[in-house]
Formats: C-alpha cells, sequence, structure tokens
C-alpha cells in the first residue's frame, strides 16, 4: 500500500506550481529569462508537474491534460535548446541580440564634394 499523503500537503503542491507559473511568466515579462532559454520551459515543467500533483485531490481531466501536454512541450522545447548545435547558422533571434549589442561605428558617407567625408553613425 503507497504512503498515504494528506490532502493539505498535496493541496499545497499544486498551489506551489501555481506560483512557480506565476513567477516564470513575471521573469519572463521583465526580461529576466528569454522565452527561448531552456531554463523558461524547465520551469514550465516543474509548474506542470508540480499543478498535476496538485490535481490529485480534486481530478480534473481537462486540466490534467493540459498539465500533460506543457510538460511535453517543454521536454521537446528543453532538448531543442540544449542540443549542441554544430556548425549552425545563428537564428533570428541570435542575430537580433547581436545586433542590438553591437557598437556603433562610424561609416564615411560619399558626399558630393570629395575633400570632405562626414561620418555617420548607424
Amino acid at each position: 500500500m503507497p504512503f498515504p499523503v494528506p490532502p493539505l500537503l498535496v493541496e499545497v503542491i499544486g498551489l506551489v506550481g501555481f506560483f512557480v507559473y506565476v513567477i516564470n511568466y513575471i521573469l519572463l515579462s521583465v526580461h529576466r529569462i528569454d522565452s527561448h532559454d531552456w531554463r523558461h520551459f524547465a520551469l514550465n515543467f516543474l509548474a506542470a508537474a508540480l499543478v498535476l500533483i496538485g490535481l490529485s485531490n480534486s481530478f480534473n481531466l481537462a486540466s490534467a491534460l493540459t498539465q500533460v501536454f506543457w510538460m511535453a512541450i517543454s521536454v521537446l522545447a528543453m532538448h531543442a535548446r540544449l542540443r549542441p548545435r554544430h556548425g549552425a547558422a545563428p537564428t533570428e533571434t541570435d542575430t537580433a541580440l547581436m545586433d542590438a549589442t553591437a557598437m556603433p561605428v562610424a561609416v564615411p558617407v560619399q558626399d558630393e564634394d570629395p575633400e570632405q567625408k562626414p561620418l555617420i553613425l548607424y
């Protein structure tokens, strides 16, 4: 016979899962983590697993299937982000990040007067 778990503990575990979802969303909203970061999906997986445990007290099939779906998607996303990409071209996100962090460059502009070449910063 399995070890009996107090219903209050199961309820608390489910609530912790809810708070992990909320914290993950806050971290994403304030740019502390990126939606392409594996940690975002790890937090989603953890939250779904905890909420799924919490559902064992009062089972709801639709909620349980939603949590299982989030767990499966999170595993696939973490796998995609953690596997090495040897020789792969940078993604759009990588390129955007490189562009956003690039330093301004002085570029000479061709003018009608070849003696005077103003510099324009991009």
